[in-house]
């Protein structure tokens, strides 16, 4: 009888099992990584959109980062609510893009672009 190979029916039962099991675990993980890797580069897609670069007066830019954060609550919010807040989540936010976009206007105008 040779070493490592199963000599009874419960035996080759149980190895059998580990190795759909193993596979199992190989074929979930695969799945896992893919959906991770999926996530992680639309996350860091929707990151370099959504990252301006920084302005050169301070003010300006501790404000824009405060609206980014505050749309990101907001769609934190509709995503636990609902993004139906009769529309005005979604009016918040574009609100909060346009003045974030008039602050990136006023920093060209501080380092003198307009």
């Amino acid at each position: 009888m040779s070493q490592g190979v199963p000599t009874t029916a419960a035996a080759l039962a149980a190895k059998v099992m580990v190795r759909t099991s193993l596979r199992g675990i190989y074929t979930l993980g695969i799945a896992r990584l893919t959906a991770f890797a999926s996530g992680a580069f639309a996350a860091l897609s929707l990151a370099a959109c959504a990252t301006s670069f920084a302005l050169s007066h301070l003010n300006f830019d501790h404000a824009r980062k405060a609206l980014d954060d505050a749309i990101n609550r907001v769609r934190d919010a509709q995503q636990v609510n609902g993004p139906n807040f009769g529309g005005h989540a979604a009016r918040a936010i574009e609100l909060m893009r346009e003045a974030s976009n008039e602050i990136s206007i006023a920093d060209e105008y501080h380092r003198g672009l307009r």
